[in-house]
């Protein structure tokens, strides 16, 4: 009954933070994963050799096939979509509790780590680019493992480390994207638990660490990672690469390390140097450990928090080291989660010497987070991400243009806001070919909009281009659409625009 109650508490809280998400509307690449739902591309990394619903089974396929089915039932109804991502990440925020009650064994911390994640500014991201919900999933899915997993440390039934692999594996491959680090991150919190125990449970360990490298040999097989028996990477990378930077670059390198522990820890819309805020993470850190020296099962709590977050704050900044990242960011979501993980490790530690300090800190956590996230909520709403005003500006683009498409149309966008210009013009190209039921690429219309330099030059390059290849310059310029966004008010300016081309030398 506690945990019910707990888990509306949470609820509630998720609804308080993050009901203005229900205001957003689908954007980028939300359209695109929509798109490849219904004309799938091929590509390995999106779709499988398996058959059937097995052929999802890739990095890209969990949230293809979500996002895809979502459509299918919600259309155009966009709040119902960020509700969804609500329910999952209220979800993964309970069975962080369940994880870390677990755990610490302290009731208190569990609930007050669980609603830093839950109102978390970092990797709020996962939200804005709401395709990425099935990482809160994930991650829901990831914390009962561990549930699990520090359960069979102390019953050692069979049934609890079944369902500790059960939600491993499940976690992996809804977003294996993310998840991938947990590769690492398992078998070295056995090994620190199995340290912790001067040895015994030797013969279990090696077994657990067999059966899971064995299960991933098996989803790297059948293509999870990026395709059959590859490793997907968004960039080229190579270890030696990483090793010439840092050892070319080491002061910018640490700089750059505990700067991305900052933002991770404590949001950046504060005034406050995100250097500072990773130089005190790393002190506790150090601090837990030395306090618990004489107690092997607490160290080994403490490594297999600070395993968590560092690991999967290693193998985010490993692509990214030369950039100085920002809280929001959609990459940083897993680090955060490690992150909530170490801070109540540490937190049900300090709090036998230090109750009322590391409550305030805990309840800091909370107020700092909500209120940014509250913040950015109503910055993305005035750009140009409110579902209204995305309704009515995309409908007077669709409507104007024939449909279906049955030839390269020629948009141009005249913005004199270009935040509203990004939120309006990321992903509008898949958009109109689902709701025009059209779905050939082929019509794919041509977007210039004035972020793009010399746009209008490239419009007419494209027009003689066109014209030299017998094409009817009538023809062309009736395909051609305009639209202006001055001082606030949206407006069609497809005749104007279209006058202007007939009374240029094409």
């Amino acid at each position: 009954m506690s945990n019910i109650l707990v888990l509306c508490l949470l609820t509630l809280i998720g609804f308080i933070a993050h009901y203005p998400s229900f205001n957003l509307g689908l954007y980028g690449d939300d359209w695109l994963v929509i798109y490849l739902y219904f004309v799938p591309d091929g590509a390995s990394v999106r779709f499988g050799p398996l058959p059937g619903l097995f052929t999802y089974l890739t990095t890209y396929g969990p949230v293809i096939f979500l996002m895809g089915k979502l459509y299918e039932v919600l259309g155009t109804h966009y709040h119902f979509y960020y509700m969804i991502s609500l329910i999952f990440k209220v979800f993964a925020s309970w069975t962080l509790f369940l994880a870390m009650r677990r755990i610490t064994k302290s009731k208190v911390v569990s609930i007050l780590v669980s609603i830093i994640f839950l109102v978390g500014f970092t990797g709020i991201q996962t939200t804005d680019w709401v395709f990425y919900m099935n990482v809160y999933l994930a991650a829901a899915f990831f914390f009962l493992s561990l549930y699990f997993q520090f359960k069979f440390y102390d019953t050692h039934k069979r049934s609890d480390l079944m369902n500790q692999f059960l939600f491993l594996i499940s976690s992996m491959m809804i977003a294996s994207l993310r998840l991938f680090p947990l590769i690492l991150i398992i078998p070295l919190i056995e090994l620190s638990f199995l340290f912790s125990q001067k040895g015994k449970g030797l013969k279990i360990t090696l077994f657990k660490i067999s059966l899971f490298a064995s299960l991933i040999l098996f989803l790297w097989i059948i293509g999870l990672f990026g395709g059959t028996g590859k490793i997907y990477s968004p960039d080229a990378w190579s270890v030696k690469e990483f090793l010439e930077h840092i050892i070319k670059n080491p002061l910018y390198s640490i700089n750059s390390f505990i700067h991305w522990i900052g933002v991770i820890s404590f949001p950046d819309r504060f005034d406050i140097d995100s250097k500072i805020i990773g130089a005190i993470v790393l002190g506790l850190f150090s601090l837990g450990l030395f306090i618990s020296r004489k107690d092997r099962r607490e160290i080994a709590k403490i490594l297999a928090g600070g395993i968590i977050f560092f690991i999967f704050l290693f193998s985010m900044w490993f692509y990214s080291k030369m950039r100085l990242i920002d809280s929001p960011d959609r990459y940083l979501l897993l680090p955060f989660a490690g992150f909530c993980i170490l801070a109540g490790i540490l937190s049900a530690r300090f709090i036998k010497y230090l109750r009322i300090f590391t409550l305030i800190l805990l309840v800091t956590l909370i107020g700092a987070n909500f209120l940014a996230t509250r913040s950015i909520y109503k910055y993305w709403l005035s750009i140009g991400r409110d579902k209204n005003y995305i309704q009515d500006v995309h409908g007077q683009i669709i409507n104007n243009i024939p449909l279906p498409l049955t030839k390269n149309d020629i948009i141009y966008l005249n913005f004199d806001d270009m935040s509203k210009d990004q939120s309006v013009v990321f992903g509008l190209g898949y958009k109109i070919l689902i709701l025009s039921n059209t779905l050939n690429e082929d019509y794919f219309p041509n977007i210039y909009d004035n972020n793009i330099k010399d746009s209008k030059s490239l419009i007419i390059k494209s027009l003689k281009d066109k014209i030299s290849q017998s094409y009817k310059k009538e023809d062309l310029i009736e395909r051609v659409f305009a639209f202006q966004l001055q001082d606030g008010v949206f407006k069609n300016t497809t005749s104007e625009f279209r006058k202007e081309l007939y009374n240029t030398e094409l």
